[in-house]
């Protein structure tokens, strides 16, 4: 009967220690910025590592970008698209020696397709993320970007 107390004790006790540690990276999250969270939880469209300033970026869209973006072949998005591309810091994954994470959000731009000519663009930046004025030749160079990532190749 004590063998089997004992050994019960020792399974709880290494339950307890398997549940101790919750992985989950909080510096990469939008908790901070409420009025911008819905972008992670669009539909994947692409992401993208840039080496020379260390960053990762990722596309999303909502329902009908993300269908546009992955069967059309032009850059036109339909009516109620939006995009958004979010970028990240990158930083070491100490858990996997030579890997890279997500750090801090460095910007977040939401496109938004009112009407086929009608395209608003909104970029968020710094810590806490504010948004950012875009004059627009520097709008459009952006929109133009963000719209002319190809969709990722998904088996």
């Amino acid at each position: 009967m004590k063998d089997i107390i004992r050994l019960s004790f020792l399974s709880l006790l290494g339950l307890a220690s398997c549940a101790k540690e919750h992985l989950y990276n909080e510096s990469a999250s939008l908790a901070d910025s409420t009025k911008i969270s819905g972008v992670l939880e669009g539909k994947v469209i692409t992401s993208m590592v840039d080496k020379k300033e260390k960053t990762m970026s990722t596309l999303y869209g909502n329902d009908i970008a993300a269908e546009h973006a992955r069967s059309a072949k032009d850059e036109k998005y339909p009516a109620g698209s939006e995009l958004s591309l979010v970028t990240w810091s990158q930083k070491d994954d100490i858990h996997w020696y030579g890997a890279n994470i997500p750090g801090e959000i460095k910007s977040v731009e939401i496109v938004k397709y009112v009407s086929a000519d009608s395209i608003i663009l909104e970029s968020y930046e710094g810590k806490p993320l504010q948004l950012k004025k875009t004059d627009i030749e520097s709008a459009d160079k952006k929109i133009g970007y963000i719209t002319g990532q190809r969709a990722a190749v998904l088996p």
